[in-house]
């Protein structure tokens, strides 16, 4: 079953939040929602808010009623409400779900087709993935001589119905790139372990080696983001941080990697990077990209490196403070991501006597402060 994250708050607090907070949701516009219950309106009759509302609260609780009231009056729906009632049909999403929608990919509007599209993708095992996964092994060629790509000229009428665009606006390098890469940016990466017969970082090197290279590690970067692997995130930072200079970083979905890495991913690439490189990572480093982009907590091992770091760099730095403004987030992200048992630790060894350290009394007071506040702050509850 389909849980998106954004949606998961709601899963957690159900059971816990009692008779004051159902009150509570009941004052607030945008948290009624939650309370929204079949009896008071008619389906048919009912606002768009209602139905919507409705049916975020079914989708959770009873997804194949919610699927019925959909089907219900599917045939009357302006194109809009479809394409909002297939956009809350990603909670509790099921193969129960799949014939509804795979019919959906035969609406005349472009907006519904997508958002059909895009739920299909998210059953590995629909019919629409298979087709899919078909069309990418279809432009792939792997044997003794390694990766070749060929891509078709043009778009047959399944392709098209299945929501390929002949020319998408979100990928650079022509019309056989943007195939390639929406081809592959919803297919569950695992699926290539099984076709290479290779590990996730082994396929990353081999997709790296071809003349598409670039439009692969993108559109792998994309589904693993969408089908939220973790074991493929991994992968790709692994491959970032070994190839640095890589433009492919820059694009937008290089934060919701970094956004999804798990705890020990970050604090075992962090303490590398640490280790290997001298002074404190820069501010276009990949470590800082990840440690400013994922908020997992920090073990003691790296808290304790970094600021040991921290503090050999302003006993020995000579650079002006302006071209370090950066690592006064080391400092903020220390406060809130270190275990506040660490604070004996962290108030010693600071070089009170370096002549940089006026300027960083201030930020790491402020720094000391919070992890005192947290210490106190979690004895006080358990308490």
């Amino acid at each position: 079953m389909r849980q998106p994250g954004a949606k998961n708050y709601w899963e957690k607090l159900d059971s816990a939040i009692g008779a004051g907070g159902y009150w509570l949701l009941s004052q607030h516009p945008e948290w009624r929602q939650w309370l929204e219950n079949e009896s008071d309106f008619d389906w048919h009759t009912g606002s768009r808010d209602q139905r919507l509302n409705l049916l975020r609260h079914l989708r959770k609780s009873d997804p194949a009623r919610a699927l019925e009231l959909v089907q219900s009056t599917w045939s009357e729906e302006d194109y809009r409400d479809k394409a909002a009632f297939l956009s809350e049909m990603e909670w509790g999403l099921s193969a129960a779900d799949e014939d509804f929608i795979e019919k959906c990919l035969e609406e005349g509007r472009k907006e519904v087709r997508q958002g059909a599209a895009k739920l299909l993708a998210l059953l590995p095992e629909s019919r629409f993935a298979g087709r899919m996964f078909s069309r990418a092994v279809a432009c792939l060629t792997w044997g003794v001589r390694g990766l070749s790509i060929q891509i078709p000229d043009t778009l047959n009428e399944a392709a098209l119905k299945d929501g390929i665009l002949q020319i998408h606006p979100g990928w650079k390098g022509g019309a056989k790139a943007g195939y390639l890469g929406q081809v592959l940016s919803v297919l569950p990466p695992e699926r290539w372990e099984v076709f290479f017969e290779k590990t996730p970082g082994e396929i990353l090197k081999l997709f790296a080696q071809t003349d598409w290279a670039g439009t692969l590690l993108r559109a792998t970067a994309e589904a693993s983001i969408f089908h939220r692997n973790e074991a493929w995130v991994e992968a790709l930072l692994e491959y970032w941080f070994e190839n640095e200079s890589s433009p492919l970083w820059n694009s937008p979905f290089g934060n919701q990697l970094l956004e999804l890495a798990p705890a020990e991913v970050v604090n075992r690439l962090a303490i590398r990077s640490i280790e290997n490189h001298p002074g404190l990572p820069e501010e276009s480093s990949p470590v800082f990209k990840l440690l400013q982009n994922n908020a997992a907590a920090w073990e003691n091992t790296f808290s304790k490196l970094l600021i040991r770091r921290f503090q050999e760099w302003i006993l020995n730095s000579r650079q002006p403070h302006w071209q370090t403004f950066h690592h006064k987030e080391y400092l903020k992200m220390t406060a809130l991501r270190c275990h506040p048992d660490l604070l004996g630790d962290l108030q010693k060894g600071w070089p009170v006597d370096s002549h940089l350290w006026a300027l960083w009394e201030k930020p790491v007071e402020e720094m000391l402060n919070t992890v005192l506040f947290r210490q106190e702050m979690i004895a006080e509850l358990r308490s």
